[in-house]
């Protein structure tokens, strides 16, 4: 990538019975893949052409892993499966992840699908059981301290941002019809929708030719803009509110 406009392919990297990757994050000379057959993949990227594979977490018998995030010297590693949990590692030194904690909602449906950490809090898309907020400060004593919930909900990615002094998330569903939710979480407890953007058009070339369907993945740099990436219209970009 160091000439953005040409980028050159320098390894791929494949394992045997372990081809269900969905996320990865770099931290220093670490790259951790969510794995759905084995967990977090920790990969040594010290020579980036050509990546080492150090272990997999947490170790033990083989969790699926859905997505990872890191903020700061955490990682949060979201899985479905087999107990609907978040894990939370210390990541400072980034070869040799430590785990800290291992989070269950206490909710009966659903399974956290992807997250965003943010000043102290975790925001996570809790699939067919909604959006919850949670306060990670203290990685022993982690709370619930808000939920949103909304009609034929399947929360799937967000991301989250301050504008003009307000906390502000941008929640995006899957699934049938889905939407990009822009709710206020300035009060954690309360966080209530104040736009959306509706990313599903039935017209779309393979709309509604699968179960997850719609606006799957958020990121919001900084750099004044919104990036969503829908199933079937690709990349969408927004300006911030």
């Amino acid at each position: 990538m160091r000439n953005p406009r040409h980028p050159v392919l320098t390894k791929t990297f494949t394992l045997p019975n372990d081809n269900y990757w969905n996320g990865v994050w770099a931290k220093g000379d670490a790259l951790y893949v969510a794995s759905g057959a084995t967990g977090v993949l920790v990969f040594d990227i010290s020579t980036p052409a050509n990546p080492v594979l150090i272990r997999n977490l947490p170790g033990g018998p083989p969790i699926n892993v859905h997505t990872v995030f890191v903020e700061g010297d955490r990682l949060y590693a979201m899985s479905p499966s087999p107990n609907a949990e978040v894990l939370i590692f210390d990541v400072s030194a980034p070869q040799s992840p430590v785990l800290l904690n291992r989070v269950v909602v206490p909710e009966r449906y659903g399974y956290p699908d992807d997250a965003f950490a943010y000043q102290g809090r975790l925001y996570v898309n809790h699939t067919d059981s909604g959006y919850f907020i949670l306060d990670v400060a203290n990685v022993d004593n982690v709370q619930v301290v808000g939920r949103y919930a909304f009609d034929l909900q399947y929360s799937h990615a967000n991301a989250v941002g301050t504008f003009a002094g307000r906390t502000i998330a941008f929640e995006g569903g899957e699934q049938s019809g889905a939407h990009l939710r822009v709710l206020d979480v300035s009060s954690p407890t309360q966080p209530r929708e104040i736009a959306y953007f509706n990313t599903y058009n039935e017209t779309d070339a393979f709309r509604g030719e699968g179960l997850f369907d719609g606006a799957i993945g958020i990121r919001v740099p900084g750099d004044g803009h919104v990036y969503v990436v829908d199933t079937a219209r690709g990349l969408l970009i927004f300006d911030e509110p």
